[in-house]
Order: structure tokens, then C-alpha cells, then sequence
């Protein structure tokens, strides 16, 4: 069909690729058509016809009425409109949804407040918007819309340092084209490991693997709150063992958050809590200086609401019987000085003294009854007798009811100490333990420590201590009133009622679950040490994640892996994945809600671009990648920018198409993509690949090879990274990273393993002048020979590496952090045209790129044979 001249030409409505729907849209199965109203009829905003047909598609719905996507990838080109239509769907989600919460955010700050600041213009200019408005926050930086009932639109910039705490029920992430690395996104999800035990508000146990949207958790504050969503991780992701300064502990993700306060910058209780991840807290360093502690978590209080237990022994009494009662018989020893007390405590509890009897000088031995029944009978019946432990159901009973066995416990085997502390001692661990639940389920902050107890100077077994403060107006833990007024005149002294986190340990890996709670501070209890924690965003049974974006290059790692897998699920209709596996994309930071499945159909894309092998000329392509084409942005203007602009510039911006390299950069365009290698990712459909064998493995250092080691880290420490350089079979070089971490601690673990032992052989090349140059004396004093990288042979091995990219000799397989890092590195001049990679300028980690460097150069360096490298050994 021609088109007739005479008639504007216009932008295409309906994108090139998009997500189908799963059943017909209409105002019942879609809000899209709810907010094309509020944008009439509220806000005055005719929207362009791209517009409402994008809201109409990406709000649909489920048949439980929550939205079917989860994450929006919106792709287009310039200038189309993504402002407005962002500015529209937050209003929309605040005044009409009343969700509680819409984030805003952008690499770079500005331009994420300049929709925040045309969402504010909005409601300014409209009376009835503005009468449902509190004044808005516009202070240090801070910006935030605020509604009288509650809901917020907040903006953030989602830089590398910034990225974190990204919570909220509608997150837009605008020009994701410039994420680089994985850590805003990262910062979005945060889950436990599955075997995580979790206590319900109705007193029974189970793991966060097994919760289920509306049972009702514990909050730090003590009251129950509902789980509103689940989130089942599907993919293994590094684990964190985080311990804390009174020994809780649970096992948590890279990316999962805690709510912490620095006390670096502020002491003040009321004021400077912020959200960081598990990974930020371990860069930021947990200690001060000696053994003064950095992150404090929020205070856990007593569980008040857990009901009160049908028990078959009171528990005070049974925790006397634990204390000091003999093992088999229903029998307890009590000191002369406390004997009448305890008796009268004992029947004032429903137990009747049936005998007392002096069993040696100042020790009598007390028979009780149970209910009107042998103390005996009833503790056989109950598993207790010969076998003394805390049944779960006590443990998990009304508040009166924990105190009273906790007083029953100390007031036989506990004290005041010296220092004002409740002590408990015994010699059963599973008593120690009990006591430790208990006081941290009635709000102390309980620590358990070992000791060997002595007899006649001699070691007798172990032994097990339980400590905590009781504070003024807290209830008393004793009974017994000489022990119950040692505590209150102790009652100032002790330890913190806020734990601190002590340390950050990895762990073997394990499947996990993020879970949301209905509280405003989104923190519920983990893990039998009740550890207040965050919950997740993504969780939420409404969240959504609209990433929005014009098409990105090389060095846009979170685009396109969220493209490539939303392309996948549509049978890759531009054959963009065609000897690539997007997975290699993803990496420890990206956090465990960025890894999509391909039978999830919560991922949409609505992509308006110009197809493959358009001519910038095609002005058909023009209109497929530009729907406001005739609306807002008239032809001629295309016309001039495609005259005007590098091709590849008009390309990406206006045509919305991908570049397979780098559009800037270090290296010439093209340069370094031409060296990746493998593996080949069609070994059943191998007839399309023209350089390898079918199942190719990809690029690898030939086993006779000199091998080069290269270590780099981050120049603020945040990261180290271990490259490897050596000749492949055919005499081209070869580089890869074959370890990158958080921190620097693990290096020297990584070269001493002992299930690696090769790795002590390594030659390492690290620049002595550089952040990697402090781990030189470490790194030699466990035997591994360091080869300093410096003076002339600097600039010399950056010029080498520079030339074996540009002439396309270089050969790495495709890893995400070189590949960003090669794609973003800084050169710095050294005077004249002597230049070295710049770690502080880059606008990413490029300590991979560094490693390899040097590893290059030093695989050069004649040495006397060594084992052979294994890839990723």
C-alpha cells in the first residue's frame, strides 16, 4: 500500500515486539483503561495513542486482580514521551491505588527529578489534587511527594553508591540503558536461605521456604504482622552467614537488606537508621577500631501476643524441676536459705510440697505433686523424665507464661553477677539454648558463652553460660526476692540493648525465599535468634519494576539481559540470542529477583524499535521506533538528525537498535567484541556457526602455555579480581577473570586452597603502587611469589594489550565484568603518550580489565615451567 503524501506520517501504536496478553483487555482485566481516565479526566493529559496503548497492556491484570507483570521493559526511542507517561502512571498508582510507595530513579539523579518535578507541577496546578496533598519534602537533596493518607513518590538516584534500599510497590527505573553493573538492581530484592526458621503469631514453627501469604509474623516491636507475597528464588545465589555481636545468626543473600544504623556518623537511637544490603555493609567495613562495632540493628522487643498454653506442668515449676530437679525422679534441691520461699513460690504456682528432707547440712530435697498426681508420673508422661529439655510448647506460650519458666530456671541455677547481669549456668547445652530463646523472646538481648567448669581444680565437661541486662521498669527474671532485688539494684548497668552486626561470613549456597510483611518499616523477626530484618519489594503482590529506556550497547548489562530474555520468551524473533547465553550476563551482584524463567510470564516487553538491518533512511523504521512521529516529534526533525548524526548515534537514539559493541569507549568500535570466543550456544543447530566445531567450549589457554596471573582491586576497596593470561592452541593470546569477590579479604584464601593446590604456583603480577599493592606482604608470607608490575613495564603492557584488541588478536570469552570494564575503562596519561588504566575515574569496577592486563604481561615474561592453568581452576 503507498501511503498517501498528503497525510503526516505517524508514529506506529502498537510496538514492534511486545509481550501478548494472556486473555482479551478490557476495563475488567486491564487498569490501563482506569488511568487513560485519570490522565483525562483528572490530570487534563490527552496521551498519545502509543501511550494509552502501553498502559492498557502492561496494567493487565490476573484473575485474582493483581498485575500480571512484574518487571515492564519499555523500549523507545527519544524524545517519544517516557517523561509524561511516567508522570501519569504515578499519579495514577498514589491517588487512585494508594499504593504506599513510588520510587523514582535513574543513574543520574536529574533525570529522575525532572519527572518527579513534573509530577509535582501536576498536582500544584490541580485543585483537587492538591487539597489530598501534604506539602511536599524538598530538603538536603531529598525530594518526596506526600499525600495526607499516607503514599509517597520519592526519587533516588541509582548510581553504584547510591543504588541501595531501592523499595518501593512501583519502581521506574528510567534510562536503564546506562546500568552498567548489577548493584541498583541488585539492591531491589533481598531473601533468606529456605531452611530459615520463621515463628508464626500463633505459636507454631516454620521456614521462610514454607511461608505462605497470610500467615502472620513476628515485627521487632513484638506484634504480629501478615505476609502479604512470596517470592521462591529459583536460582543458587552466594550466601552470607551474618553473625551479630550477641551471637544470633542467620543466612542471608549479597543483596538481601538490613536496616541498620552507623555509628560512625550518629549515636542517636531516634534518628539515622538507613537500608543497606548484606554486600554494602561487608565493603563498608564492620568494625571501627578494636572491637568497637559499626552497624547496630534495630531493638527486637518481647513477642507480647503469642497465646497462652494448655501445659501439663506450670511452668515454673517445671523450670525449677529443670534447674535443680533430680533427672528421674520428681524431686528438686534447694538451698536451706531459700527453702520456705521456694516452697511457698512452688504452691502459690499449683504444685503441693509433698515431703521436704535434709539431705546433707543446708540441702534439702522437695517431692512435689503435679495437678494432684506425682511430679514423677507427669514428667514421664511428657518425655521429661531422664531427659530434661524445654518442650517447643513452652517455648512458644503467652508472654506470663515464658516469664514464669524463665524465673523458675534462674531462680534455681541463675544469679546476679558482679556486673548486674541475669546469669544462667548449666551444664546442658539444650538448657543454655532455652534460656537464650526465652530471654530474647521477652526483649533482652541475650548472649550465650562456653566455659569448662572445675571441680577440685580439676576440668570437669563443659559448661554454658547465659547472660543478659534487665533495665529499669523491665520485668524482674527471678522469683525469689533476694535474687529479684540484686537485678533491680543492677538495673542501669549492662550491656546494649541493640545488637550489632559482627561479622559477614560466605557460606555454601542454598535455595531461597524473599518474603513481604504488611508493617511500615518492613521488618519482621528470622531464624530462631529472632534477628530483625528486611523484607523484599518485589514480594509485594502488586510491585512493579518498569524499566524504561531508548536501546542500549555492549555495556548495558542489565538491558540486555532483560531484553534477551524477554526476546527468548517470544521465540527470538530478532535471533539476538542466537550463539550468546544471556545468563553469563548475570552476576553476584545482581541480586536474586534480576535471574528471570523462561516459563514465568511476568516479564513483559513493549519494544518500539526499527528491525534489524533498517536503513537510517527508511523512514517506515523512523516510524516504528518514534510512535510519537506526527504527534511531538515532527519528520523533518529525523530527517536533519539522521543527516546529522554518527550513524550509530541515530541508530541507538532515534532508531531504538542495538549496537553488538560499544558506542564509546577505549578501544576502537567493534574492537573488542571481535575477540570473544565461545562457547558456542546452539550445538544442536551448529550449521549457523562458520568458526568452530559443533558444542564448542569456547576460548581457552592452550595446557603447555606460560600462564600470567594478574590481581587488581578497586581503588575504594570494594572489589578484587584475579585475571589469567596465557596462548591459546592456535599462539593467540588469551585473557579471562577467573575469580572476582566483594572485598579483599578472600584473596589470600582463594590462592592457598587446599583443594586447589596448583594455585600456589601462581606467578601473580600486581602494580606495588595500587590498592592490590597491600596485599603484597600477605599474599608472600603464604608462599605465593609476587611479581611487581611497575616503572617502564607499565605503560608499555597497557600499550601491548591496547594493540592486541584494535588488531583483533586478543581472544577472552564473554564475561560481564570485562566486558563492561572494556567497554567503560578511563585511560590516565602518564606524560607524553605513556597511559595506564584509570581505576578512580572509570565509571565502574574495571579491576577485571586491570587483572587481565597484567596477567598478559606477565604470561610474556620468560619463566621456568609451572603447572598448567586450568580455566576457572
Amino acid at each position: 500500500m503507498v501511503r498517501d503524501p498528503s497525510k503526516a506520517r505517524l508514529g506506529r501504536e502498537e510496538p514492534r515486539i511486545w509481550t501478548p496478553p494472556l486473555r482479551p483487555l478490557t476495563p475488567s482485566t486491564s487498569l490501563g483503561f482506569a488511568a487513560i481516565e485519570f490522565a483525562t479526566e483528572v490530570l487534563g493529559i490527552e496521551l498519545y495513542p502509543w501511550q494509552r496503548w502501553l498502559l492498557i497492556h502492561a496494567l493487565e491484570l490476573l484473575e485474582d486482580g493483581s498485575f500480571r507483570f512484574r518487571k515492564i521493559v519499555v523500549l523507545v526511542a527519544r524524545q517519544n514521551g517516557k517523561s509524561t507517561l511516567s508522570q501519569v502512571l504515578s499519579l495514577f498508582c498514589l491517588y487512585v491505588l494508594g499504593i504506599g510507595l513510588v520510587l523514582g530513579t535513574a543513574q543520574d539523579l536529574d533525570t529522575a527529578e525532572e519527572v518527579w518535578d513534573g509530577a509535582l507541577e501536576l498536582i500544584e496546578g490541580n485543585e483537587e489534587l492538591s487539597a489530598l496533598a501534604a506539602p511536599p519534602i524538598k530538603v538536603n537533596g531529598k525530594k518526596t511527594i506526600r499525600l495526607k493518607t499516607g503514599e509517597r513518590y520519592k526519587v533516588k538516584a541509582a548510581g553504584r553508591r547510591s543504588g541501595r534500599g531501592l523499595s518501593g510497590d512501583l519502581i521506574l527505573l528510567d534510562e536503564l540503558r546506562e546500568h552498567q553493573t548489577w548493584e541498583a538492581w541488585g539492591a531491589i530484592t533481598k531473601d533468606l536461605a529456605n531452611s530459615t526458621p520463621i515463628l508464626r503469631a500463633d505459636g507454631t514453627w516454620t521456614t521462610i521456604g514454607e511461608v505462605r501469604v497470610g500467615d502472620r509474623v513476628f515485627a521487632p516491636s513484638g506484634a504480629p504482622v501478615p505476609v502479604t507475597a512470596v517470592h521462591p528464588i529459583t536460582r543458587l545465589r552466594p550466601m552470607y552467614r551474618v553473625i551479630t555481636t550477641d551471637g544470633r545468626s542467620v543466612l542471608a543473600s549479597a543483596s538481601h537488606l538490613w536496616t541498620v544504623k552507623d555509628t560512625r556518623r550518629s549515636y542517636d537511637l531516634a534518628s539515622g537508621w538507613e537500608t543497606l544490603t548484606t554486600r554494602q555493609i561487608l565493603d563498608r567495613g564492620l568494625r571501627r577500631k578494636g572491637t568497637e562495632w559499626v552497624f547496630r540493628l534495630p531493638r527486637q522487643h518481647a513477642l507480647a501476643d503469642l497465646p497462652a498454653r494448655d501445659l501439663p506442668i506450670d511452668p515454673y515449676v517445671l523450670g525449677c524441676w529443670l534447674g535443680d530437679g533430680t533427672t528421674d525422679d520428681g524431686t528438686v534441691t534447694v538451698g536451706a536459705v531459700d527453702l520456705d520461699v521456694t516452697c511457698d513460690l512452688l504452691t502459690r504456682a499449683g504444685a503441693t510440697v509433698t515431703s521436704r528432707i535434709e539431705t546433707r547440712p543446708g540441702t534439702w530435697r522437695v517431692r512435689l505433686h503435679a495437678g494432684g498426681r506425682p511430679l514423677r508420673v507427669v514428667l514421664r508422661e511428657t518425655g521429661l523424665l531422664g531427659h530434661k529439655h524445654v518442650p517447643e510448647e513452652y517455648l512458644s506460650a503467652s508472654v506470663d507464661q515464658r516469664l514464669s519458666l524463665l524465673r523458675g530456671l534462674l531462680d534455681t541455677d541463675g544469679c546476679v553477677t558482679g556486673a548486674g547481669l541475669a546469669k544462667f549456668t548449666t551444664t546442658r547445652e539444650c538448657l543454655a539454648d532455652a534460656v537464650l530463646f526465652l530471654a530474647r523472646s521477652l526483649g533482652w538481648s541475650a548472649r550465650k558463652s562456653q566455659f569448662v567448669p572445675r571441680f577440685d581444680g580439676r576440668a570437669c565437661g563443659v559448661g554454658w553460660n547465659v547472660t543478659f541486662t534487665v533495665r529499669e521498669g523491665e520485668p524482674v527474671p527471678f522469683g525469689l526476692p533476694r535474687k529479684a532485688a540484686g537485678c533491680a539494684e543492677a538495673a542501669s548497668a549492662g550491656q546494649w540493648l541493640h545488637a550489632s552486626i559482627a561479622s559477614i561470613e560466605p557460606v555454601e549456597s542454598e535455595p531461597s525465599t524473599c518474603i513481604a510483611v504488611d508493617s511500615d518499616d518492613h521488618l519482621f523477626l528470622a531464624g530462631r535468634d529472632l534477628i530483625p530484618t528486611h523484607n523484599t519489594t518485589m514480594a509485594r503482590p502488586n510491585a512493579q519494576i518498569w524499566a524504561l529506556s531508548n536501546a542500549g550497547d555492549a555495556s548495558s548489562i542489565v538491558l540486555r539481559y532483560l531484553r534477551k530474555m524477554a526476546h527468548l520468551a517470544l521465540g527470538d524473533p530478532d535471533d539476538i540470542n542466537a550463539n550468546d547465553d544471556p545468563s553469563r550476563l548475570l552476576d553476584d551482584d545482581a541480586g536474586d529477583n534480576a535471574e528471570v524463567d523462561l516459563d514465568d510470564d511476568s516479564l513483559g516487553i513493549f519494544e518500539w524499535s526499527a528491525p534489524p538491518g533498517c536503513s537510517v533512511k527508511d523512514r517506515d523504521g523512523w516510524a516504528m521506533a518514534n510512535p510519537s512521529l506526527g504527534y511531538a516529534i515532527p519528520e523533518k526533525t529525523l530527517a536533519s538528525d539522521a543527516h546529522s548524526d554518527p550513524e550509530w548515534t541515530f541508530r541507538t537514539e532515534c532508531l531504538c537498535q542495538w549496537s553488538d559493541g560499544t558506542l564509546e569507549g577505549p578501544f576502537p568500535a567493534g574492537a573488542w567484541d571481535a575477540g570473544v570466543d565461545g562457547p558456542c550456544k546452539r550445538p544442536k543447530d551448529c550449521d549457523r556457526c562458520d568458526q568452530h566445531e559443533p558444542g564448542y567450549g569456547g576460548s581457552v589457554i592452550a595446557v603447555d602455555s606460560p600462564v600470567g596471573i594478574g590481581l587488581s582491586v578497586a581503588w575504594d576497596r570494594s572489589r578484587a579480581s584475579i585475571g589469567a593470561a596465557g596462548l591459546r592452541p592456535d599462539e593467540l593470546p588469551h585473557v579471562e577473570v577467573i575469580a572476582t569477590r566483594a572485598g579483599t579479604d578472600w584473596v589470600v584464601d582463594w590462592f592457598t586452597d587446599p583443594k586447589h593446590p596448583h594455585r600456589k604456583d601462581y606467578r601473580v603480577a600486581i602494580q606495588p603502587s595500587s590498592p592490590a599493592g597491600s596485599l603484597i606482604d600477605d599474599l608472600e608470607e603464604a608462599g605465593i611469589t609476587v611479581v611487581g608490575w611497575k616503572g617502564p613495564d607499565l605503560p608499555q603492557s597497557h600499550g601491548r594489550f591496547y594493540d592486541a584488541v584494535k588488531e583483533h588478536r586478543l581472544r577472552h570469552r564473554p564475561q560481564a565484568i570485562l566486558d563492561v570494564a572494556a567497554a567503560t575503562a578511563v585511560p590516565k596519561t602518564l606524560g607524553g603518550d605513556a597511559w595506564v588504566w584509570d581505576l578512580r575515574k572509570s565509571p565502574v569496577d574495571i579491576s577485571g580489565l586491570v587483572a587481565c592486563t597484567g596477567a598478559l604481561w606477565l604470561s610474556s615474561i620468560p619463566v621456568e615451567e609451572a603447572d598448567p592453568f586450568f580455566a576457572f581452576g
